[in-house]
């Protein structure tokens, strides 16, 4: 099925507000009015002159809520967003050009357009105003104060979307346990990567053919175990997804429509990328033995303590906690099929064996893999789901 979405805007007003910020600490909608305009918008958050953000006082920028939901109810139309990288960023997505853009319906609602500007062009909507957008940004950085303003300036705007509606398969198994009344855990892959650019091929080995195969060897594992008289307790499901790389469109599927309500979901092992040393453990041969995870569990499930219980039995493998550091957490918790149970209040744990050079590129291909580390680091997922189906 084929439809057309279009966006028409004609003569609108364009009003310079900051970084779309409205809290107790900083409001840039305190003196202006966004209903009906195009809103001019800065990346980022506010900072002092030495590099500490305004909404945490320290140098790592808070967690706030989507300005695209803020301008959405405040009735804007249209969001202009500067941003700095705008070279270096427009010359990735013509890279990427190849990849169809995929529309979420589950999250994506009603979601305003949004234009990503230049200096140079962001400067021609301020002329009127006498001002630059580097200007407005140094004056944020100096007062401490917003400066949002009515830029005195109109355009026009048409957008023209053609949609084309798909559908990809989720690949789903079930073991069930021994104790209906436990509910069960979801062990979880994406299967699905980039894919083709003319005569390129995206094989994505690590990311993440090696998350598919680790759930496969893992579900073949417990098979085994059954046939020897030791079934879990709790039903495992193993979720293998189409669409992480397109918006974790496979996740936010099983997510909306579970196999059991997600109140009996005790928790999701999710695996993105295994088997490769990353750029931060490359060249220390000493120190490969690795692996990255990221343990959100505030309903105390218990999930470090099967994670890291699992390891001290098998005592192969270093945990890195690196990505747990506030600064780098939320990329990691939104960055992979875990984090549409996460916003439904599930538990999870993520292991995965960071980024390597050949991340996203068509060099990711098996022979890179070191398969005596994916060997060591699928043993551990195992074993943590063991012991989480049977705590």
């Amino acid at each position: 099925m084929r439809n057309t979405e279009t966006v028409h805007l004609d003569n609108i007003p364009v009003v310079f507000a900051g970084y779309g910020i409205e809290n107790k600490v900083y409001n840039d909608f305190a003196n202006i009015d966004v209903k009906g305009k195009a809103v001019l918008l800065l990346t980022g958050q506010p900072q002092d002159s030495t590099g500490t953000y305004l909404l945490t006082g320290t140098k790592q920028a808070a967690i706030i809520s989507s300005y695209q939901n803020l301008l959405r109810k405040k009735g804007a139309v249209l969001i202009l967003l500067y941003n700095n990288r705008f070279t270096a960023d427009t010359l990735l997505q013509r890279k990427s050009s190849f990849q169809t853009v995929y529309k979420n319906p589950l999250i994506q609602n009603n979601n305003l357009p949004v234009l990503m500007l230049s200096e140079e062009r962001a400067n021609d909507l301020l002329t009127a105003s006498d001002k630059t957008i580097k200007s407005l940004v140094q004056d944020i950085t100096k007062t401490l104060r917003p400066q949002s303003y009515d830029v005195n300036t109109n355009i026009s705007n048409h957008i023209q979307i053609d949609i084309t509606e798909e559908k990809a398969p989720n690949v789903i198994g079930v073991i069930n346990g021994t104790d209906t009344s436990a509910g069960c855990i979801i062990l979880s892959a994406h299967h699905d990567h980039v894919g083709r650019d003319g005569k390129n091929i995206y094989y994505g080995a690590v990311d993440n053919a090696s998350g598919t195969v680790a759930i496969m060897e893992i579900a073949t594992l417990m098979n085994k175990a059954i046939e020897k008289g030791f079934r879990p307790k709790r039903t495992i499901i193993f979720a293998s997804y189409t669409g992480e790389e397109k918006g974790l469109l496979g996740s936010y599927h099983l997510a909306a429509n579970p196999l059991f309500p997600i109140e009996k979901t005790r928790a999701v092992l999710n695996i993105d990328m295994m088997g490769r040393v990353d750029t931060f453990y490359s060249g220390k041969k000493a120190d490969s033995n690795y692996a990255y995870i990221l343990v959100v569990d505030s309903l105390n499930r218990g999930l470090r303590n099967s994670l890291f219980t699992a390891n001290e039995k098998l005592g192969k493998l270093k945990l890195d906690t690196y990505y747990e550091q506030p600064q780098f957490m939320q990329r990691r918790l939104m960055g992979s099929d875990q984090y549409p149970f996460y916003l439904k209040g599930v538990p999870f744990i993520r292991i995965d064996c960071g980024f390597s050079k050949d991340y996203h590129q068509p060099t990711d291909t098996p022979d890179k893999i070191n398969y005596e580390l994916l060997s060591n680091q699928i043993q551990l997922t195992f074993l943590t789901t063991w012991n989480i189906a049977n705590d």
